[in-house]
Order: C-alpha cells, then structure tokens, then sequence
C-alpha cells in the first residue's frame, strides 16, 4: 500500500530534489519504522546470513555525500538511461537510511526514467528487479568489489529493456528498413546509395525506391551535387533501438 501510494505520487515529484526523496521514504515506511523521512544517524552494513556485503557510508557523512550525489544529478550530461542507473548504484552504496533503501532506490530510478520519457513512469521496472534479487545483489556487490558502477549499470540497463520489451510493439519489415537507412545516412553524410543497399542487402532499384520516399516524406535530403554533396536527416526515428542488445 505503502509502495502504491509512493508510485502514484511520481507526476509530482522532482528528481533533482533531495527534499522529495525525504518524502517519498517517508512514505514508503510509513507504519513500517520510527523515522521515517530522515537519514540514519548510525552506521549500518548490508549483510547475507552472517555475512557482511557491504557496510554503507559513516552517518556523519551521508547528508554531504547525498547532497553531492545529487549536485551531481542536476549537472550531469550523461544520457538519462545511464545516469540514472549510476544514480541507483552510488544511493544503494551510500545507504542513507535505516531501512527502506532497496525501495526508495528503484522508486527513484523509475522517476528519472519517467523524467526523461513520461511513459516509463509505469515501467515495472521493480517487479522485474524483484525477479532477479540475487542477481541484483550480485551486480551491487561485483561493482563493490570494482570500484566502478559498471556491472551495476549494465544490469539495471538490462532490467529496463526487459521491462519495457513486453510493451513495444514489434518493427515492420519497412520500420526496419527505414530506421536503418536513416542511421546510415546520419552516420555517412557522403554515403551512396549502393552502399545503402549493401548494408539492406537489397537491390539498387528498391533502395533507390526507399530513398525516394524518405526524400518525398520530408525525412531525407540532399544538399549539394549529385557527386559532390551530403545527405541530411531531417527526421530521426522515434523508435531508436536504445534497449535491444
């Protein structure tokens, strides 16, 4: 219930407030422990059995460190899909409270997926997280043990494909054709139809047709000579293979 109510609370949240984070623990744990909304005061470690995983960050540090984290949040360039992966990795490191980290974690991480594109504010991202505990306890810990957010970041990128891939409807043989004739051109202003068709391994005649609908669709044009000049991609798909392997 707890949980519901913290996702439903998602449209209003902002991302690059340390405030809001407060409230939505405080939320998330509400009934569940005494303080809620407030960083631990003592030092906590993470264990499995008797086994201690990793110990979180000294309390008298953690509301510096998480002010940091999250300067560093709001001043980022990275694509939003990686920060926020690295954002869930450095917060569960850090550890800021008593109980309640796993939770807030990936609430968060939904709500700067949801930041970045609205719709993936119902991404159930969590529930395949839930799927895969061990394995998600296994990226923190290799990260741990590497010093580097890497093997986290490229499973929670993992989660996120897999959440989403139920829900995307698949690409047309065309969509396929179009997407990548795009890419090409974006990639090679200079490129050549022949080559185009090369990669398509298609005939010149259909690539010459393909290309002539991109141009008449507004998509594609060319700037310049026959010879001489460059093609320039005036419409980017939408459907950017950012999830697929």
């Amino acid at each position: 219930e707890n949980a519901r109510r913290a996702y439903e609370l998602i449209g209003s949240l902002d991302p690059l407030s340390l405030d809001d984070l407060l409230h939505a623990h405080r939320i998330i744990m509400n009934g569940l422990i005494e303080h809620t909304g407030c960083f631990r005061t003592g030092d906590v470690g993470v264990f499995s059995g008797d086994a201690l995983i990793r110990a979180g960050t000294p309390a008298r540090y953690v509301p510096q460190v998480m002010a940091d984290l999250f300067g560093w949040l709001a001043g980022t360039n990275l694509q939003p899909l990686i920060s926020s992966c690295i954002f869930h990795y450095e917060f569960e490191f850090i550890h800021p409270f008593s109980d309640g980290n796993d939770r807030t974690g990936r609430l968060w991480h939904t709500l700067l997926l949801a930041r970045w594109r609205p719709d993936l504010a119902w991404l159930p991202v969590e529930s395949v997280i839930r799927e895969r505990q061990q394995r998600y306890y296994a990226a923190l810990a290799a990260s741990n043990s590497a010093g580097s957010s890497e093997f986290f970041v490229t499973f929670m990128l993992q989660v996120v494909r897999d959440a989403l891939l139920p829900f995307v409807r698949p690409e047309s043989a065309e969509e396929t054709r179009t997407r990548q004739a795009l890419a090409f051109f974006s990639e090679h202003p200079r490129g050549t139809v022949a080559g185009l068709a090369a990669l398509l391994s298609c005939s010149k005649r259909s690539t010459e047709r393909l290309v002539a609908n991109l141009r008449g669709e507004g998509k594609l044009r060319r700037e310049g000579s026959a010879r001489g000049g460059v093609w320039i991609v005036e419409d980017t798909p939408a459907y950017v293979d950012l999830f697929r392997e």
